[in-house]
């Protein structure tokens, strides 16, 4: 039962259960959203200046659409500051991650110095680590090279490239990622554009 619960959540907008998703609304509320999304993308294109409450109230937005149209890459850049929440740990309103900049330097130090007393106590362990460490920077290094080289015309290039030691996976992982990229950069010049 604890399973389907994780699962499900009640829609913000309108109070629905609903199977959780990415845009975080039920499909129905989701597909209405998006109609208002094109009405704010017209308006935000008719009215560059505006500020993020006037495209809010003229096209009627819910506060979970603007959150969506943030992640989406779908707000002008002036206005993505203006999109704010609370800290999760201390409740200060942020605009960007779940943590403010102090509250993530105080976790960043108490995990800092957590390790360093780790290695003072367990030397052996702490250059097994360093040297775990450095052969992963290196490992993923030499993946990032072999894909650049594979995505050239230089076949032969490509070939020498290729690592036998890399899983599919990684190189799928990697592939995703620079995809994702591309894709969220074509799509914010695209809009830009229009």
């Amino acid at each position: 039962m604890a399973n389907i619960r994780a699962k499900m959540n009640y829609c913000p907008i309108c109070g629905k259960l609903y199977a959780v998703n990415p845009t975080k609304m039920c499909e129905r509320c989701f597909f209405k959203e998006q109609e208002k999304i094109k009405v704010a993308q017209e308006y935000m294109k008719k009215n560059p200046d505006a500020t993020l409450t006037d495209v809010v109230e003229y096209a009627k937005l819910h506060k979970a659409t603007v959150k969506y149209m943030k992640n989406a890459g779908l707000l002008l850049e002036s206005m993505e500051e203006e999109v704010v929440h609370p800290c999760k740990s201390c409740g200060k309103p942020i605009s960007r991650g779940t943590l403010c900049e102090a509250c993530a330097a105080g976790i960043h130090g108490e995990i800092n110095r957590a390790q360093a007393q780790y290695d003072l106590d367990n030397p052996e362990q702490a250059e097994k680590r360093k040297q775990a460490q450095e052969e992963k920077e290196a490992y993923y290094q030499k993946i990032g090279n072999a894909f650049k080289k594979m995505g050239t015309k230089k076949k032969e290039e490509a070939k020498l490239a290729a690592l036998p030691e890399a899983s599919v996976d990684d190189f799928q992982k990697l592939a995703t990622s620079l995809m994702t990229q591309v894709a969220m950069a074509k799509s914010k010049k695209k809009f830009n554009k229009e």
